[in-house]
């Protein structure tokens, strides 16, 4: 704690500690043998009182060895991520979506700054260099995935408060509106394009159980599957054949930090019945994304039980063959 009265500039916290506030620090220094230091994390925290309020600052900053021509005794080879940066988007935007269609990285718009309107930019990931942006007639709230050769999303069409099916129009670089009847949707959190055709949109509401909607690409309609008695929020979807993943997310009326999951559902649309898987993800986490590539599941980011920056840099690897996971490579 500081001394009584007055206040001391901590560089270790980068905080202003003053009387009757207290402040802990500590390092920890990690060694593999036949390397050498390979990793350091400094932990720090603060209370701060007075005024009949009391307030608690925590950060938790690592560095990590990536990269050494050194092997360890133990044979462990630090050879460095396969992750590759690409050149960034451009602008900063708010809640933006991406999808994979014709060889090209698609980004479509939340909003940022210097325009409200949403837009599209697509990137060529051999040439590595991002188009200009877009304006977009639809708002898309979620990327379902490729069907039959055509992506598809589902979102806001103008002004219109309902949800609308999309499909994306490589020749004009747009969103098209498709004349279907859509559900009402409350909360939409995820979706995924089946092996057989199909399109599948998770809802939810927060509030109450989550549910999945099953589109028909050969009725051209949708039907309701069954709800899952879970107030699930912000989990990680991502389809395997005709099964849908639904991995982690956050349970709401529970304190924040206690409502994060690392819970596995898994919906099987042909039977329209929800199962509880009994392996978990290793890293609890609220709003990860997930990709599927064949029976792989990769999921990657989101927020941990706690502020720990490298959390957000996980990667998992669920295979749905054998029902396991094992951890990829770091952001």
């Amino acid at each position: 704690s500081s001394t009584s009265g007055g206040c001391t500039f901590y560089p270790e916290i980068g905080e202003t500690i003053c009387g009757q506030d207290y402040s802990s620090y500590s390092e920890r220094e990690f060694h593999k043998t036949g390397v050498g230091p390979i990793g350091y994390r400094f932990s720090s925290s603060a209370l701060f009182q007075g005024g009949g309020f009391i307030s608690t600052h925590n950060i938790l900053r690592t560095i990590e060895l990536v990269k050494s021509s050194k092997v360890a005794d133990d044979g462990t080879y630090f050879a460095g991520s396969p992750w590759q940066p690409l050149p960034d988007l451009g602008l900063a935007p708010y809640f933006p979506n991406a999808g994979a269609y014709n060889g090209l990285v698609l980004a479509f718009g939340g909003t940022w700054a210097a325009s409200p309107l949403p837009w599209v930019k697509s990137l060529n990931p051999i040439v590595g260099a991002w188009t200009a942006a877009v304006p977009l007639v639809a708002q898309v709230s979620v990327v379902l995935g490729v069907s039959g050769g055509q992506l598809y999303g589902l979102g806001r069409i103008g002004s219109s408060a309902a949800t609308s099916l999309l499909r994306f129009d490589a020749a004009t670089s747009n969103w098209l509106g498709l004349r279907v009847s859509t559900p009402a949707f409350s909360n939409l959190c995820g979706g995924a394009a089946l092996s057989n055709g199909d399109l599948a949109a998770l809802d939810c509401p927060g509030l109450g159980p989550m549910t999945m909607y099953i589109y028909s690409a050969a009725t051209g309609s949708w039907r309701l599957g069954v709800s899952y008695g879970s107030t699930i929020l912000r989990p990680a979807v991502a389809a395997v054949g005709t099964d849908v993943y639904v991995m982690g997310g956050y349970l709401s009326n529970t304190l924040f930090s206690n409502g994060i999951t690392a819970t596995v559902r898994r919906f099987r649309s042909q039977t329209n019945v929800w199962e509880n898987l009994a392996v978990q993800m290793r890293t609890p986490r609220d709003d990860a994304v997930a990709a599927a590539v064949g029976s792989k599941v990769y999921v990657m980011g989101g927020w941990g039980r706690t502020i720990d920056v490298p959390k957000g840099r996980v990667v998992e690897i669920f295979d749905a063959s054998s029902a396991a996971w094992s951890v990829g490579p770091t952001m």
